[in-house]
């Protein structure tokens, strides 16, 4: 069957392989079909196998058969029919439809049926008896096997994986498996048949090579008749992309050749690439105008090579359901065992199961990536037109494509995740915990799997079943011993916090205890000493006796106030003036004698002067207009008057002041006390230092060891440098003390002595520089703490 010579309006085929019609737009193949031509002429059994992309079923389409139908390969016979297929799911119900076709495609579904029977029942015999019907006297056949590589479809993860298959599966597998090593047997028989002008060609991809050899006998042909495609060299792929356009009688810019020889590289998909970004250039240079030739800024509106067909896609996905679409090319797309994305055609009915959408809406998916020269998605009837294949037309779509690179991963995923789940309860292996059971439970929310989609990868009729039920019982499980946790946790935070609670509770029992058996020892003994003095006077008159025994009922009245009194005395927030009144209240009521009651005045009155005295010293140390060593005196003063000095009151004072002040006792232990002391200005000795001991030094006449008075300025000479000198002696209590000279609030020099406890300390030997006109300058004794013990103002003359 000869095809009509026509013109094309695009002279690039896009991504979709050259057909025979295409022939004349077909270059850089000539030497390489020859070797082809060759190599089926000499073995009858030709397999053209290569990577993906590589132009093998455009050179078998576009380059040898229309060799073949030009007579190039002529024995007794010079005419040709050449009988199309593709394996598919069903390949001996395909190779039956494809033989009744031999005719111009006049044959109906019951012929194809018919012969069907007939292969089934006498194998290579039926097929050759009609043949012999068939052919004429000069007339030769050849069986063209495209994409040979649909075959291996029922070895997949299952049979790879070792995995049990239910026994209904396993029937049909054996029976895909058993249809398949049939289909090879009839093709090497075929072509073993000298008798009958038979010839069988077959394209595959490199990739399933080593599947072959599950079949007996197709290694052994495929090395006899295999020609392996090489790459095409510059010069070819110039020829490629130049000689469509010349036929066209157009011109392309020499630059833009240049530039998609240069970015073409080693890729392996790069001829239908190439040919894809070649159909849309010319397209845009057609929509400028066809004004000069098809130049850079053609090439770019179209995408270039790295987006056109990209861009192209995202055109036909315009105005479809995404999702209804992903679903689609999930089901048209595979991962097999090496993680290589494959294609794996699917019949429309299928494509409606998995997508949710109707069969109309299903064609018009098909027809948007298929219309407008796209070819991305095609249709065949593949023995049962009612229900035709669909097919994607290259894998390059899913390595340029990033949608829909991203749904064939989403969809390897899907079924990794459903597959364990199934496996996992098959294998009875404990329930999933998080993170796994998270993942699972995400993977169930965003893909939405359903039996019809899981039917596809299923071992066994019920696996989605199982794998559901699996995921479910994992997160009731899940769902339980979180709960579980969040009652054990409660429960042991109320434990904790009854622990807590009792602890603190224990802690203030056993205070209030102590200070219980503290108050009563000191309240019994005080009135143990009167009950005793009281019943020693007794002892004279009856009286005494009594009053004794008086004593002795309002002690305890007074031991059972004893709590509440502590309780008092030990809360830091009442000041001892409110003390004071609760003790008065407390005390009121009780018929207590003279003597008791003036025991507790005193305490009561300590307390008050120390509040008084610590109210006072704390106003002082406030004061920073006031100096330390006034500070000083009037602490001492304040302490020597207001502080008990012997007896049980001195005692408990002492106490509550050492509590509630000992930041006093900071201040005056850490402060210098400048009791009395000199200060001098030297002059610069002859070698421009100061002299080495105070008393040998020049000094300025009217600077002499002059008396520490704050009051008076120092003059001193203009523009020169002094030497400074100052001495005082400090309290028994001094620690450290510093000298800092300094000019318009810049410190300028400093001196520090530590370790000074008590007597005279000084410092010496202080070079400085005097003042420059319009400052001030002054020298400062500080303490540690940066309080001002001593401060004198220098003006220079």
């Amino acid at each position: 069957m000869q095809n009509t010579e026509y013109s094309r309006s695009n002279p690039y085929v896009g991504l979709r392989p050259f057909f025979t019609k295409d022939r004349l737009y077909f270059f850089g193949r000539d030497q390489q079909t020859a070797e082809v031509l060759n190599t089926l002429y000499r073995e009858r059994f030709l397999a053209v196998v290569g990577s993906s992309g590589c132009g093998k079923s455009s050179m078998v389409r576009a380059g040898l058969i229309p060799m073949l139908l030009g007579g190039f390969l002529v024995q007794d016979r010079d005419h040709w029919s050449i009988v199309r297929m593709k394996p598919g799911g069903a390949p001996i119900a395909n190779l039956a439809s494809s033989l009744a076709d031999i005719r111009d495609d006049q044959s109906s579904s019951e012929d194809a049926a018919a012969l069907e029977k007939l292969i089934r029942e006498e194998h290579v015999e039926g097929v050759v008896a009609f043949l012999k019907r068939q052919l004429q006297s000069n007339e030769n056949a050849l069986i063209l096997v495209d994409q040979f590589e649909e075959l291996f479809a029922f070895r997949q993860h299952d049979e790879d994986e070792g995995l049990v298959l239910s026994r209904g599966r396993r029937i049909e597998r054996a029976k895909r498996r058993a249809e398949a090593a049939e289909f090879v047997d009839l093709l090497l028989r075929l072509s073993e048949r000298r008798e009958l002008p038979v010839y069988v060609a077959m394209t595959m991809r490199t990739d399933f090579l080593g599947d072959c050899d599950v079949f007996f006998g197709l290694p052994e042909a495929m090395n006899r008749g295999r020609y392996l495609v090489p790459r095409l060299s510059r010069q070819q792929l110039r020829e490629a992309i130049h000689g469509p356009v010349l036929l066209m009688r157009e011109r392309i810019a020499p630059r833009l050749l240049d530039r998609l020889l240069n970015e073409l590289g080693d890729r392996p998909d790069r001829l239908p690439v190439l040919q894809h970004a070649l159909l849309r250039t010319w397209d845009a240079w057609v929509t400028d105008g066809r004004i000069g030739p098809i130049d850079i800024r053609h090439f770019e509106q179209a995408g270039g090579l790295e987006r056109a067909l990209a861009l192209d896609a995202k055109r036909a996905l315009e105005g479809l359901d995404r999702d209804a679409t992903a679903r689609i090319f999930k089901r048209l797309t595979d991962t097999d065992i090496s993680q290589r994305r494959i294609r794996r055609p699917a019949r429309v009915s299928e494509l409606v199961a998995v997508s949710g959408i109707t069969k109309e809406e299903v064609e018009e998916v098909v027809s948007h990536f298929h219309d407008d020269n796209r070819s991305f998605l095609y249709t065949s009837d593949d023995g049962d037109a009612e229900d035709p294949r669909v097919n994607m037309a290259h894998e390059s779509l899913m390595r340029q494509w990033d949608d829909l690179r991203d749904w064939v991963d989403e969809e390897r995923v899907s079924r990794d995740h459903f597959l364990e789940l199934v496996d996992r309860k098959r294998a009875g292996k404990a329930n999933l915990q998080d993170p796994d059971l998270q993942l699972a439970l995400d993977w169930q929310a965003s893909a939405r799997p359903t039996k019809v989609w899981a039917q596809r990868y299923s071992l066994r009729d019920d696996d989605f079943e199982v794998g559901m039920e699996y995921l479910e019982e994992s997160r009731k499980e899940a769902e339980a011993e979180l709960l579980r946790e969040r009652e054990l946790a409660e429960k042991e935070k109320r434990l904790a916090e009854e622990e807590k609670m009792r602890l603190e509770a224990d802690v203030k029992r056993r205070k209030r205890q102590t200070r219980q058996a503290r108050i009563v020892t000191a309240v019994v003994a005080a009135l143990g000493l009167v009950a005793v003095y009281l019943m020693i006077d007794a002892q004279r008159t009856r009286k005494a006796l009594e009053e004794a025994t008086g004593l002795t009922a309002a002690s305890i009245d007074v031991i059972n106030k004893s709590a509440d009194m502590s309780d008092m005395w030990e809360d830091d927030s009442r000041t001892d003036r409110e003390v004071e009144t609760e003790y008065a209240n407390l005390m009121a009521p009780l018929d207590l004698p003279d003597k008791l009651k003036e025991t507790w005045t005193r305490r009561l009155d300590a307390m008050s002067r120390w509040d008084s005295t610590v109210s006072e010293v704390k106003t002082l140390d406030a004061d920073d207009e006031v100096a330390v060593p006034e500070k000083m005196a009037a602490w001492k003063k304040i302490l020597s008057s207001r502080s008990p000095r012997t007896g049980p009151d001195a005692v408990e004072t002492s106490a509550r002041a050492d509590v509630r002040f000992s930041s006093l006792d900071s201040i005056l232990t850490n402060s210098v006390e400048i009791r009395e002391g000199t200060f001098a200005v030297c002059s610069v000795e002859s070698n421009g230092f100061c002299s080495t001991s105070r008393n040998s030094c020049t000094k300025d006449s009217r600077n002499q060891d002059q008396p520490l008075a704050e009051g008076q300025p120092i003059y001193v000479p203009r523009d020169r440098k002094i030497c400074v000198s100052f001495e005082a002696k400090a309290n028994d209590a001094a620690q450290s003390a510093t000298l800092t000279w300094t000019h318009d609030s810049n410190e300028l020099r400093t001196r520090r002595v530590t370790g000074i406890v008590g007597g005279t300390f000084s410092f010496d030997n202080g070079l400085i520089n005097t003042a420059a006109p319009g400052g001030q300058s002054e020298i400062k004794v500080t303490n540690t703490d940066g309080t001002l013990i001593y401060r004198r103002v220098l003006i220079a003359e």
